[in-house]
């Protein structure tokens, strides 16, 4: 893995960032314009097909589909919506935004709760310390790689790896997708979570902790 610096004095450095960029767009502060309920525990969000789409964990429903379990990750790929189910499914599911007709995917690992599609490929990671990768097009699982302890958020870096944060041991594995193999596994923050790319290199939150650890990929 290459260098990383630790950001321990300034524990909203993404946030900050974020920020940052805004300001040199408009100078006025954003402020709400709309609030709209969901119902418990509205966890995952995406935007696709004129919608904006929220898992809502505590009644198992997706924007006015009943999907059941407890809809978490969400991710649209293929002209469908894919679903994780979390804590509740062995599954993934692909609704379809038209017909809301709901297809079940079995990935073979339990509690599959992060979504993210990654260079065509949807990625999940999984409650039993999985990563789980799908083909969208034929509906396969067509990789998985142990991820031990708790895997949370994975997201692509600027080199094609692709990096998956793990928060009960504190780690970050890359993983190769042109070979489907893991490359290395490196020590991260305490509760290492969510990952965000910026500036070319991977920012990393510290769930347990009070940090955001950055990364160089090159």
């Amino acid at each position: 893995m290459s260098h990383v610096k630790e950001y321990g004095a300034i524990r909203w450095a993404v946030c900050a960032a974020v920020a940052l960029a805004a300001a040199a767009v408009a100078s006025a502060a954003p402020g709400p314009v709309a609030r709209i309920t969901t119902g418990p525990g509205p966890c995952g969000a995406s935007s696709g097909f004129g919608s904006v789409w929220v898992a809502v964990y505590g009644t198992g429903r997706l924007r006015v589909y009943n999907v059941g379990g407890n809809p978490s990750g969400l991710a649209a790929a293929g002209g469908s919506l894919w679903i994780a189910f979390s804590r509740s499914g062995t599954s993934l599911g692909r609704l379809d935004p038209a017909t809301g007709k709901l297809t079940r995917i079995p990935i073979r690992h339990s509690a599959p709760g992060f979504l993210s599609l990654l260079g065509g490929s949807i990625w999940t990671t999984t409650g039993d310390g999985y990563a789980v990768r799908v083909d969208p097009t034929t509906d396969r699982v067509t990789a998985t790689f142990p991820i031990p302890g708790t895997p949370a958020e994975v997201a692509a870096a600027p080199d094609g790896t692709i990096w998956v944060a793990e928060k009960e041991r504190n780690t970050l594995t890359r993983i190769d997708p042109t070979k489907n193999r893991i490359v290395d596994v490196t020590p991260a923050g305490r509760g290492a979570f969510a990952i965000a790319v910026a500036a070319s290199d991977m920012w990393v939150t510290s769930f347990a902790g009070n940090d955001v650890w950055r990364f160089s990929v090159g």
